[in-house]
């Protein structure tokens, strides 16, 4: 068997589904299963086989039996997660590096992913969604080789973790208002919102994307948003931002698009 999965202390029905996804054995997952469950992967299946969405119980236990088949060795080593109560659902985001080798071609894989669970009051999984960085995937399984310019990491590292604490100010009204000067384009005053010892990172090629790469301090973080404005125009159309607030992390998910 591959390495442990992660069980998060919170909930052992999560930490079930990530044994489930290791055996693949989805069978002692489905009574687990909202019947209109759903589990989304990004990434396009024509490359990824357990990408895209899978909805209902049968389609779920399908999507952990492809994801056993395709991925060798899995390992899902944890950043953080963090946890909100709804009114009738409770979520957890897990912030981890997700690691593996890809069954049809030989090639390991490494991505910092995001998974969403929500769970409803009655503990059975509403959603799981995997938010990866497509490219990770889609190098590993893709049969022909990828350019090695466009292949890049920048590793998170552990000491830029903040531990989720009580915060003095509610950290959720503080990331919409970074928002809200973003979206109009008010750099002066997202500036002042950042930490003098900020650490600003953006996944990408750092020769293709000019703003990508790990900044550090509120001077770089400046230069960041700087080049940004300068070499890219937004483009949002019905931006409704969606946040999980614990203590003092924040973790929003919005729909963008630009040139």
């Amino acid at each position: 068997m591959a390495n442990a999965a992660v069980i998060p202390a919170k909930d052992p029905v999560i930490g079930r589904a990530y044994e489930a996804m290791v055996s693949g054995k989805s069978q002692s997952l489905e009574a687990l299963i909202a019947e209109d469950a759903e589990f989304w992967v990004r990434g396009e299946p024509e490359n990824v086989p357990f990408a895209g969405t899978w909805t209902g119980r049968q389609a779920a236990a399908k999507f952990i039996e492809l994801y056993s088949a395709n991925v060798r060795e899995p390992v899902f080593r944890p950043r953080y997660s963090m946890f909100q109560e709804e009114a009738d659902s409770v979520v957890f985001m897990l912030f981890m590096l997700e690691e593996g080798i890809a069954a049809p071609t030989g090639k390991r894989f490494a991505s910092e992913s995001v998974h969403e669970w929500r769970l409803d009051r009655a503990g059975h999984i509403k959603r799981f969604a995997s938010w990866n960085n497509s490219f990770d995937f889609f190098q590993a399984f893709n049969a022909e080789p990828v350019e090695k310019s466009l292949i890049f990491r920048h590793p998170l590292e552990e000491a830029l973790i903040t531990p989720t604490r009580a915060c003095a100010v509610s950290a959720g009204a503080v990331v919409e208002r970074f928002y809200d000067y973003m979206l109009g384009e008010d750099w002066a005053k997202v500036v002042d919102l950042l930490a003098p010892n900020v650490v600003s990172t953006l996944e990408g090629v750092e020769g293709i994307v000019a703003f990508s790469g790990t900044y550090h301090g509120r001077e770089q973080a400046q230069i960041q948003a700087s080049t940004f404005a300068q070499r890219e125009t937004n483009v949002y159309e019905n931006l409704v931002a969606r946040y999980v607030v614990d203590g003092n992390r924040v973790c929003a998910r919005f729909d963008e698009a630009g040139t």
